[in-house]
């Protein structure tokens, strides 16, 4: 080898190591981002898993994933033609104030228009005319994330995500982890609602639909123990 030749090669050796160095860097700083990510989404999947009751998912879906994801926004859109859901509600005492961010619509045709019969997760700038129905209007976000919830080959919902930053959900993003967080939810959805289901035929008589008397001790000392907390006073008319 010539002299020229190796120094050449001599020069130009730690620049290469530097370069090689620094892309190596910035590989490992990658990954251990996507660690963190695959930790945050598998964290807020066992956190849904483990919910036991239809208010405990919808507060941590709406109030606690706004955090965990850093999010501006973050709405469910439940499809109750028959007010199942609405019912529940009234039923379990939660008044609809206390969720603004649950939509519970007749029908699933919002869905389509917006979606296609493929209901393919949507990601894009925030468009008044198609996608108002899914976020408040007082308070619009930039970009969104509308991810459906299919089960048993039936549209059940939708998860919709919102940011204020315009390039946080575009069109051609990778979708896997959120579309996966929204089929679990969508499991989660179901069984929770089932649940519910079965407490409500406990609690009702199947002729009249009335509360029966398991409803009324229930409902008691679930009043009592608030006004205890709450230092209240509490009375009990019958009629």
């Amino acid at each position: 080898m010539s002299d020229d030749l190796l120094n050449l090669l001599n020069r130009r050796l730690p620049t290469e190591i530097q370069e090689l160095r620094q892309q190596l860097e910035t590989l490992v700083a990658q990954a251990r981002l996507n660690e963190q990510v695959m930790r945050r989404f598998q964290d807020a999947e066992m956190r849904m898993l483990s919910v036991s009751s239809f208010k405990e998912l919808l507060q941590y879906v709406l109030q606690e994933m706004k955090e965990t994801f850093d999010l501006d926004l973050v709405t469910l859109a439940v499809i109750d033609p028959e007010y199942e859901v609405r019912r529940m509600l009234i039923d379990r005492g939660i008044p609809t104030a206390e969720f603004p961010g649950l939509m519970c619509l007749d029908n699933p045709s919002r869905f389509h228009r917006l979606c296609g019969t493929s209901l393919a997760p949507v990601l894009g700038q925030y468009n008044v005319a198609s996608r108002a129905p899914f976020f408040p209007r007082d308070t619009p976000p930039a970009s969104i994330a509308i991810l459906p919830m299919v089960r048993q080959k039936k549209l059940i919902g939708s998860l919709n995500l919102g940011s204020r930053n315009e390039g946080r959900f575009a069109p051609g993003m990778a979708t896997d982890f959120i579309g996966r967080l929204a089929a679990i939810l969508g499991v989660c959805l179901e069984n929770v609602t089932n649940s519910e289901r079965l407490k409500h035929l406990g609690l009702t008589d199947p002729l009249t639909g009335v509360h029966n008397r398991r409803y009324f001790d229930q409902r008691l000392q679930e009043e009592v123990s608030r006004a205890q907390r709450q230092s209240f006073p509490l009375s009990c008319l019958f009629l």
